[in-house]
Protein backbone atom coordinates (compact mmCIF):
# COMPACT_ATOMS: atom_id res chain seq x y z
CA UNK A 1 0.00 0.00 0.00
CA UNK A 2 1.14 3.59 -1.00
CA UNK A 3 2.38 6.06 0.91
CA UNK A 4 -0.77 7.96 -1.12
CA UNK A 5 -3.14 5.74 0.25
CA UNK A 6 -2.55 7.03 3.87
CA UNK A 7 -2.24 10.61 3.10
CA UNK A 8 -5.29 11.30 0.71
CA UNK A 9 -7.94 8.98 1.02
CA UNK A 10 -10.47 6.13 2.48
CA UNK A 11 -8.51 3.19 1.13
CA UNK A 12 -6.47 1.87 4.11
CA UNK A 13 -9.49 2.75 6.56
CA UNK A 14 -11.72 0.75 4.64
CA UNK A 15 -9.46 -2.40 3.56
CA UNK A 16 -7.49 -2.87 6.91
CA UNK A 17 -4.60 -4.23 4.86
CA UNK A 18 -2.08 -1.77 6.33
CA UNK A 19 0.34 -4.61 8.31
CA UNK A 20 3.84 -4.30 7.09
CA UNK A 21 2.64 -3.09 3.39
CA UNK A 22 2.51 0.60 4.76
CA UNK A 23 5.60 3.33 5.46
CA UNK A 24 4.39 4.20 8.57
CA UNK A 25 7.68 6.22 9.35
CA UNK A 26 7.81 8.45 6.35
CA UNK A 27 4.11 9.28 6.18
CA UNK A 28 4.68 10.36 9.74
CA UNK A 29 6.87 12.51 9.00
CA UNK A 30 4.92 14.22 6.18
CA UNK A 31 2.35 14.49 8.26
CA UNK A 32 4.03 15.94 11.25
CA UNK A 33 3.59 13.33 14.20
CA UNK A 34 5.34 10.08 15.26
CA UNK A 35 5.24 6.78 14.16
CA UNK A 36 3.59 5.93 16.99
CA UNK A 37 1.05 8.50 17.06
CA UNK A 38 0.37 7.96 13.45
CA UNK A 39 -0.50 4.20 14.48
CA UNK A 40 -3.44 5.42 16.75
CA UNK A 41 -4.45 7.74 14.73
CA UNK A 42 -5.09 5.33 12.11
CA UNK A 43 -6.87 3.17 14.37
CA UNK A 44 -9.11 5.99 15.58
CA UNK A 45 -9.76 6.75 12.03
CA UNK A 46 -11.16 3.21 11.60
CA UNK A 47 -13.59 3.08 14.70
CA UNK A 48 -14.96 6.02 13.27
CA UNK A 49 -15.57 4.43 10.32
CA UNK A 50 -17.31 1.41 11.79
CA UNK A 51 -19.28 3.64 13.41
CA UNK A 52 -20.11 5.52 10.19
CA UNK A 53 -19.51 3.51 6.95
CA UNK A 54 -20.52 6.75 4.92
CA UNK A 55 -18.55 9.18 6.89
CA UNK A 56 -15.82 10.84 4.66
CA UNK A 57 -13.14 11.83 6.67
CA UNK A 58 -9.26 11.10 5.88
CA UNK A 59 -6.21 10.34 8.38
CA UNK A 60 -5.07 13.88 7.04
CA UNK A 61 -8.00 15.46 7.94
CA UNK A 62 -7.92 13.97 11.77
CA UNK A 63 -4.26 14.79 11.80
CA UNK A 64 -4.83 19.00 10.84
CA UNK A 65 -8.01 18.38 13.54
CA UNK A 66 -5.36 17.88 16.34
CA UNK A 67 -2.66 20.20 15.17
CA UNK A 68 -5.59 22.88 15.08
CA UNK A 69 -6.99 22.10 18.74
CA UNK A 70 -3.12 21.48 19.95
CA UNK A 71 -3.34 18.51 20.96
CA UNK A 72 -1.39 15.10 20.39
CA UNK A 73 -3.05 11.78 20.13
CA UNK A 74 -2.20 10.42 23.67
CA UNK A 75 -4.91 13.27 24.15
CA UNK A 76 -7.50 11.53 22.77
CA UNK A 77 -9.42 8.92 25.00
CA UNK A 78 -11.85 7.69 27.88
CA UNK A 79 -11.68 9.46 30.93
CA UNK A 80 -11.34 13.07 32.92
CA UNK A 81 -8.91 15.33 31.40
CA UNK A 82 -8.96 13.63 27.70
CA UNK A 83 -10.82 14.55 24.83
CA UNK A 84 -13.29 12.43 22.35
CA UNK A 85 -13.99 12.63 18.38
CA UNK A 86 -17.08 13.61 18.52
CA UNK A 87 -20.21 14.76 15.81
CA UNK A 88 -21.69 18.19 15.94
CA UNK A 89 -24.22 16.48 14.37
CA UNK A 90 -25.01 12.99 15.51
CA UNK A 91 -27.79 12.29 12.89
CA UNK A 92 -24.69 13.03 10.19
CA UNK A 93 -21.77 10.99 9.01
CA UNK A 94 -18.25 11.85 10.26
CA UNK A 95 -17.11 15.11 7.95
CA UNK A 96 -14.43 18.03 8.22
CA UNK A 97 -17.19 20.20 8.92
CA UNK A 98 -18.97 18.03 11.63
CA UNK A 99 -16.21 16.77 13.43
CA UNK A 100 -14.29 18.04 16.96
CA UNK A 101 -12.81 16.96 19.87
CA UNK A 102 -14.60 17.05 22.82
CA UNK A 103 -13.45 17.92 26.91
CA UNK A 104 -14.30 14.90 28.98
CA UNK A 105 -14.88 16.29 32.67
CA UNK A 106 -15.69 12.93 34.38
CA UNK A 107 -16.69 10.34 31.57
CA UNK A 108 -15.42 7.37 33.22
CA UNK A 109 -17.61 8.72 36.47
CA UNK A 110 -20.55 9.17 34.30
CA UNK A 111 -20.27 5.98 33.01
CA UNK A 112 -20.01 4.14 36.21
CA UNK A 113 -23.05 6.10 37.73
CA UNK A 114 -24.93 4.85 34.05
CA UNK A 115 -23.69 1.29 35.10
CA UNK A 116 -24.84 1.22 39.06
CA UNK A 117 -27.93 2.47 38.12
CA UNK A 118 -28.39 -1.09 36.90
CA UNK A 119 -28.96 -3.96 38.67
CA UNK A 120 -26.30 -6.40 38.62
CA UNK A 121 -27.47 -10.30 38.61
CA UNK A 122 -23.31 -11.13 38.60
CA UNK A 123 -23.23 -10.41 42.44
CA UNK A 124 -21.80 -6.54 42.03
CA UNK A 125 -24.50 -5.39 44.73
CA UNK A 126 -24.39 -1.94 46.76
CA UNK A 127 -23.38 -3.59 50.66
CA UNK A 128 -24.23 -1.19 53.06
CA UNK A 129 -24.85 -1.06 57.18
CA UNK A 130 -28.93 -0.99 56.50
CA UNK A 131 -28.53 -4.47 54.19
CA UNK A 132 -27.66 -5.50 50.41
CA UNK A 133 -29.08 -3.37 47.34
CA UNK A 134 -28.86 -5.01 44.18
CA UNK A 135 -27.64 -1.50 43.03
CA UNK A 136 -26.66 1.86 43.68
CA UNK A 137 -29.82 3.10 42.32
CA UNK A 138 -31.77 1.14 44.39
CA UNK A 139 -29.61 2.10 47.84
CA UNK A 140 -30.09 5.58 46.67
CA UNK A 141 -33.69 5.47 46.38
CA UNK A 142 -33.55 3.72 50.11
CA UNK A 143 -31.30 6.00 52.01
CA UNK A 144 -32.50 9.27 49.66
CA UNK A 145 -29.66 10.56 48.29
CA UNK A 146 -28.19 10.64 44.78
CA UNK A 147 -26.10 7.11 43.17
CA UNK A 148 -22.97 9.22 43.03
CA UNK A 149 -23.39 10.03 46.28
CA UNK A 150 -23.63 6.58 47.02
CA UNK A 151 -20.72 5.49 45.15
CA UNK A 152 -18.71 8.20 47.27
CA UNK A 153 -19.68 6.66 50.16
CA UNK A 154 -19.17 3.12 49.09
CA UNK A 155 -14.98 4.14 47.64
CA UNK A 156 -14.50 6.49 50.73
CA UNK A 157 -14.72 3.75 53.08
CA UNK A 158 -17.01 2.59 55.74
CA UNK A 159 -15.47 3.94 58.46
CA UNK A 160 -15.61 7.50 57.72
CA UNK A 161 -19.48 7.41 56.00
CA UNK A 162 -20.91 4.60 58.86
CA UNK A 163 -23.10 7.30 60.70
CA UNK A 164 -25.00 8.44 57.31
CA UNK A 165 -26.53 5.18 56.14
CA UNK A 166 -29.45 6.29 57.48
CA UNK A 167 -33.06 6.02 55.39
CA UNK A 168 -35.00 9.32 55.83
CA UNK A 169 -34.95 12.82 54.82
CA UNK A 170 -32.07 15.01 54.79
CA UNK A 171 -31.06 17.18 56.89
CA UNK A 172 -33.57 15.45 59.54
CA UNK A 173 -31.43 11.75 59.76
CA UNK A 174 -28.14 14.43 60.27
CA UNK A 175 -30.27 15.87 63.02
CA UNK A 176 -30.80 12.23 64.60
CA UNK A 177 -26.87 11.65 64.34
CA UNK A 178 -26.40 15.09 66.10
CA UNK A 179 -28.83 14.10 68.50
CA UNK A 180 -27.58 11.01 69.27
CA UNK A 181 -24.04 11.89 69.78
CA UNK A 182 -24.95 14.37 72.35
CA UNK A 183 -24.17 17.21 70.31
CA UNK A 184 -25.15 21.00 70.24
CA UNK A 185 -26.54 21.96 66.72
CA UNK A 186 -27.07 26.40 67.44
CA UNK A 187 -26.68 28.70 64.93
CA UNK A 188 -23.00 29.45 65.64
CA UNK A 189 -22.20 25.84 66.04
CA UNK A 190 -19.26 24.04 63.98
CA UNK A 191 -20.75 20.57 62.80
CA UNK A 192 -18.57 19.79 59.58
CA UNK A 193 -18.26 16.16 60.91
CA UNK A 194 -21.91 15.38 60.86
CA UNK A 195 -22.34 17.15 57.44
CA UNK A 196 -22.04 16.35 53.68
CA UNK A 197 -22.11 20.08 52.34
CA UNK A 198 -23.11 18.71 48.74
CA UNK A 199 -26.28 16.78 50.20
CA UNK A 200 -26.88 19.93 51.89
CA UNK A 201 -27.23 21.87 49.08
CA UNK A 202 -29.02 19.11 47.40
CA UNK A 203 -31.80 19.45 49.63
CA UNK A 204 -31.96 22.75 50.58
CA UNK A 205 -32.40 24.00 46.57
CA UNK A 206 -36.56 22.64 47.22
CA UNK A 207 -36.96 24.05 50.37
CA UNK A 208 -35.46 27.46 49.37
CA UNK A 209 -37.95 27.05 46.36
CA UNK A 210 -40.69 26.24 48.32
CA UNK A 211 -40.00 29.31 50.26
CA UNK A 212 -40.27 31.62 47.10
CA UNK A 213 -42.73 29.71 46.19
CA UNK A 214 -44.72 30.62 49.82
CA UNK A 215 -43.69 34.66 48.49
CA UNK A 216 -46.05 34.00 45.49
CA UNK A 217 -42.69 34.31 43.49
CA UNK A 218 -43.06 32.68 39.70
CA UNK A 219 -39.44 30.36 39.88
CA UNK A 220 -40.61 28.48 36.91
CA UNK A 221 -41.01 31.80 34.27
CA UNK A 222 -39.34 34.46 36.18
CA UNK A 223 -35.70 34.87 34.60
CA UNK A 224 -34.71 36.32 37.57
CA UNK A 225 -36.12 34.09 40.24
CA UNK A 226 -35.46 31.16 38.08
CA UNK A 227 -32.44 29.15 39.75
CA UNK A 228 -32.82 31.84 42.88
CA UNK A 229 -33.36 28.51 44.99
CA UNK A 230 -29.83 26.79 44.16
CA UNK A 231 -28.24 29.70 44.97
CA UNK A 232 -29.33 30.79 47.92
CA UNK A 233 -28.63 27.02 48.90
CA UNK A 234 -25.25 27.32 47.66
CA UNK A 235 -24.31 30.76 49.59
CA UNK A 236 -25.65 29.46 52.53
CA UNK A 237 -24.20 26.66 52.79
CA UNK A 238 -20.87 27.66 51.14
CA UNK A 239 -20.43 31.53 52.15
CA UNK A 240 -22.79 32.70 54.77
CA UNK A 241 -22.63 29.87 57.09
CA UNK A 242 -19.52 28.20 55.60
CA UNK A 243 -18.15 28.09 59.31
CA UNK A 244 -20.66 26.11 60.41
CA UNK A 245 -20.20 23.23 57.51
CA UNK A 246 -16.20 23.34 56.96
CA UNK A 247 -13.38 22.00 59.27
CA UNK A 248 -11.68 25.00 61.27
CA UNK A 249 -8.43 26.25 59.77
CA UNK A 250 -5.55 24.15 59.45
CA UNK A 251 -3.15 26.07 62.05
CA UNK A 252 0.69 25.74 62.86
CA UNK A 253 2.32 27.00 66.22
CA UNK A 254 6.08 27.92 66.25
CA UNK A 255 8.25 27.85 69.31
CA UNK A 256 8.70 30.92 70.87
CA UNK A 257 10.60 29.80 74.02
CA UNK A 258 14.04 30.58 73.14
CA UNK A 259 15.76 32.73 75.77
CA UNK A 260 17.44 35.02 73.41
CA UNK A 261 14.84 35.03 70.12
CA UNK A 262 11.62 34.88 72.43
CA UNK A 263 9.05 37.86 71.31
CA UNK A 264 7.64 38.98 74.83
CA UNK A 265 5.64 41.95 73.79
CA UNK A 266 2.07 42.63 72.66
CA UNK A 267 0.70 41.63 69.36
CA UNK A 268 -2.18 43.10 67.64
CA UNK A 269 -3.77 41.83 64.28
CA UNK A 270 -6.82 43.60 62.53
CA UNK A 271 -9.41 41.06 60.57
CA UNK A 272 -12.17 41.97 58.77
CA UNK A 273 -15.01 39.94 59.42
CA UNK A 274 -18.12 39.06 57.82
CA UNK A 275 -20.95 37.33 59.93
CA UNK A 276 -24.93 37.44 59.93
CA UNK A 277 -27.03 37.33 62.71
CA UNK A 278 -29.01 34.77 64.02
CA UNK A 279 -32.47 36.79 64.90
CA UNK A 280 -32.67 38.02 61.08
CA UNK A 281 -30.17 36.45 59.39
CA UNK A 282 -28.68 39.76 58.35
CA UNK A 283 -25.28 40.68 57.19
CA UNK A 284 -22.76 41.74 59.83
CA UNK A 285 -20.08 43.78 59.03
CA UNK A 286 -17.06 44.11 60.48
CA UNK A 287 -13.50 44.57 61.77
CA UNK A 288 -11.85 42.37 64.70
CA UNK A 289 -8.77 43.15 66.69
CA UNK A 290 -6.70 40.45 67.95
CA UNK A 291 -4.28 41.39 71.04
CA UNK A 292 -2.27 38.91 72.58
CA UNK A 293 0.76 38.61 74.59
CA UNK A 294 2.31 35.05 73.35
CA UNK A 295 3.95 32.23 75.86
CA UNK A 296 5.76 29.48 74.25
CA UNK A 297 4.49 29.14 70.99
CA UNK A 298 3.10 31.95 68.38
CA UNK A 299 1.55 31.02 65.08
CA UNK A 300 1.31 33.05 61.58
CA UNK A 301 -0.24 36.25 61.80
CA UNK A 302 -2.93 35.34 58.30
CA UNK A 303 -4.03 32.97 60.93
CA UNK A 304 -5.46 35.20 63.71
CA UNK A 305 -7.35 36.23 60.30
CA UNK A 306 -8.29 32.93 58.97
CA UNK A 307 -9.52 31.80 63.01
CA UNK A 308 -11.59 34.91 62.85
CA UNK A 309 -13.37 34.65 59.83
CA UNK A 310 -14.37 31.04 60.29
CA UNK A 311 -15.90 31.85 63.61
CA UNK A 312 -17.73 34.95 61.95
CA UNK A 313 -18.77 33.07 59.29
CA UNK A 314 -22.28 31.47 60.52
CA UNK A 315 -25.28 32.66 62.36
CA UNK A 316 -24.19 34.48 65.71
CA UNK A 317 -24.26 37.49 68.21
CA UNK A 318 -21.57 39.77 68.40
CA UNK A 319 -21.56 39.00 72.05
CA UNK A 320 -20.97 35.50 71.28
CA UNK A 321 -18.71 35.93 68.54
CA UNK A 322 -16.11 38.07 69.87
CA UNK A 323 -15.90 35.13 72.63
CA UNK A 324 -15.80 32.33 70.34
CA UNK A 325 -12.52 34.22 68.30
CA UNK A 326 -11.00 34.43 71.95
CA UNK A 327 -11.73 31.07 72.92
CA UNK A 328 -10.13 29.75 69.44
CA UNK A 329 -7.18 31.91 69.87
CA UNK A 330 -6.74 31.10 73.34
CA UNK A 331 -6.69 27.52 72.26
CA UNK A 332 -4.22 27.75 69.32
CA UNK A 333 -1.51 30.10 71.16
CA UNK A 334 -1.81 28.75 74.55
CA UNK A 335 -1.86 32.19 75.58
CA UNK A 336 -3.71 32.99 78.61
CA UNK A 337 -2.88 36.92 77.68
CA UNK A 338 -5.80 37.54 74.77
CA UNK A 339 -8.16 39.93 73.71
CA UNK A 340 -10.53 41.01 71.07
CA UNK A 341 -12.26 44.40 70.18
CA UNK A 342 -14.98 43.82 67.70
CA UNK A 343 -16.85 46.82 65.90
CA UNK A 344 -19.36 45.97 63.03
CA UNK A 345 -22.56 47.35 61.53
CA UNK A 346 -25.47 45.21 61.55
CA UNK A 347 -28.22 44.83 58.91
CA UNK A 348 -30.82 44.31 61.41
CA UNK A 349 -30.82 47.99 62.35
CA UNK A 350 -29.42 49.18 58.87
CA UNK A 351 -31.91 47.41 56.71
CA UNK A 352 -34.90 47.50 58.93
CA UNK A 353 -36.52 48.42 62.11
CA UNK A 354 -34.92 51.29 63.56
CA UNK A 355 -32.94 51.91 59.75
CA UNK A 356 -30.41 53.65 61.66
CA UNK A 357 -27.31 54.19 58.87
CA UNK A 358 -25.09 55.52 61.42
CA UNK A 359 -25.12 52.27 63.94
CA UNK A 360 -22.20 51.16 65.15
CA UNK A 361 -22.00 48.21 67.81
CA UNK A 362 -18.71 47.48 69.58
CA UNK A 363 -18.36 44.40 72.10
CA UNK A 364 -14.48 43.50 73.75
CA UNK A 365 -13.32 40.48 75.64
CA UNK A 366 -10.09 40.88 77.99
CA UNK A 367 -8.48 38.10 79.74
CA UNK A 368 -5.42 37.36 81.74
CA UNK A 369 -2.81 40.68 81.85
CA UNK A 370 -5.18 43.04 79.44
CA UNK A 371 -7.40 43.44 82.88
CA UNK A 372 -4.38 45.41 83.89
CA UNK A 373 -5.11 49.18 82.67
CA UNK A 374 -1.74 49.83 81.47
CA UNK A 375 -1.77 46.65 78.92
CA UNK A 376 -5.57 47.29 78.16
CA UNK A 377 -4.60 51.03 77.18
CA UNK A 378 -1.73 50.04 75.26
CA UNK A 379 -3.98 47.49 73.69
CA UNK A 380 -6.68 50.29 72.65
CA UNK A 381 -3.67 52.68 71.28
CA UNK A 382 -2.56 49.93 69.25
CA UNK A 383 -6.45 50.14 68.40
CA UNK A 384 -6.52 52.97 67.27
CA UNK A 385 -3.58 53.21 65.21
CA UNK A 386 -4.37 50.58 63.19
CA UNK A 387 -7.49 52.15 62.67
CA UNK A 388 -5.71 55.59 61.48
CA UNK A 389 -3.20 53.22 59.09
CA UNK A 390 -6.66 51.62 57.54
CA UNK A 391 -8.07 55.16 56.88
CA UNK A 392 -5.46 56.51 55.59
CA UNK A 393 -5.00 53.40 52.49
CA UNK A 394 -8.93 53.78 51.53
Amino acid sequence: MALSDIYNGLELIESGKNRGSTDYLASAKKLGVSEDELRQIVTKVKGMYSREPNSNFTVVDYVEKLHAAHLTASDIGIGEGKYQASRLDHTQPYTVSNFQFELQKDNLQERNVRNSEKDHPNGQSIVTPEGEYPSAKSAAEAFGVDVKTILRWCEDGSDKYAGWWKKGKYPEKVTARLKASGKRFWANDNIAEFVDVDLLIQDLTPRFEDVLRGLVIDVDTDPNSMGTAKRLAKMYALETMEGRYTQPPAVTAFPNDDAETRYGGMIVVRSEILSMCSHHHQPVKGVAYIGLIPGVKVIGLSKYTRIAQHCARRGTLQEELTQEICNEITKATGAKDVAVYIQATHGCCENRGILAHSSLTQTCELRGQFFNPSVKNEFLDYIKMQQQFAGNRT
